[in-house]
C-alpha cells in the first residue's frame, strides 16, 4: 500500500510469519554491460558461474544497510544453508515452472534457470525463489518494463509458475 524500502531481513521474517507459504522475490535485473537482457529464475544454492556468483553479490551488496555492525563483521551464510536444505528440491521445482511460463511466451532472451544464495533467499523456512524479470541497464528493457502491459506479462508468467507448482504439490500429496 505504500513504496518503502523493506530490508532483506524484514523481508524474511515477514514471510516467515506465514506458515505453509510459497517466497517470490521479483525484481529488476542490472549489468555493466548495458547490451546485457533477459529473464532468469533462481532459488538458493551455490552459485557455480561466475555470473552467478556476481549477481549473488550485488544483490547481498545491501546488507550493508540492513545488519548490525557485529553481524556486518561475522555473518555466516553456511549455517543457515543448513535450514535450507529441506527446502531446495520445492525450490528449484517452483523456478523451473516459472522459467519454464517465461521460455514457453519468449523463445529469446531467456537466461535460463540459476542458482545463488542471495540473502533474501536464505532466510526463508519455504520454497523461495528470485525473479530477474529484465535489465533496467538496458535501455530498450528499461523501456518494457515503464510498460504496465509488459510488467502485468511478468507478473502473469510468475502467476501460472505458481500455479503449476501448487498443482504438482496437490497432486503428489493427494496419493
Amino acid at each position: 500500500d505504500k513504496d518503502v524500502f523493506v530490508s532483506l531481513t524484514e523481508r524474511t521474517q515477514l514471510a516467515n510469519k506465514y506458515p505453509n507459504a510459497l517466497y517470490i522475490s521479483i525484481h529488476c535485473n542490472a549489468s555493466k554491460n548495458k547490451s546485457s537482457k533477459g529473464f532468469e529464475t533462481y532459488f538458493l544454492s551455490t552459485a557455480k558461474t561466475d555470473w552467478e556468483r556476481a549477481v549473488e553479490a550485488r544483490e547481498n551488496s545491501s546488507l550493508t544497510f540492513d545488519l548490525p555492525e557485529e553481524e556486518k563483521k561475522g555473518l555466516d551464510f553456511i549455517l543457515w544453508d543448513l535450514a535450507q536444505n529441506e527446502f531446495l528440491s520445492a525450490s528449484s521445482r517452483l523456478a523451473e515452472f516459472i522459467q519454464t511460463e517465461y521460455e514457453n511466451k519468449y523463445k529469446t532472451e531467456n537466461r535460463g534457470l540459476k542458482q545463488a544464495g542471495f540473502y533474501v533467499l536464505k532466510g526463508n523456512y519455504m520454497p523461495a525463489v528470485l525473479v530477474e524479470t529484465a535489465f533496467i541497464s538496458n535501455k530498450d528493457e528499461e523501456k518494457k518494463l515503464k510498460s504496465k502491459d509488459y510488467r502485468q506479462e511478468m507478473a502473469q508468467l510468475v502467476y501460472n509458475g505458481l500455479v503449476r507448482y501448487i498443482k504438482e504439490y496437490e497432486k503428489k500429496n493427494s496419493k
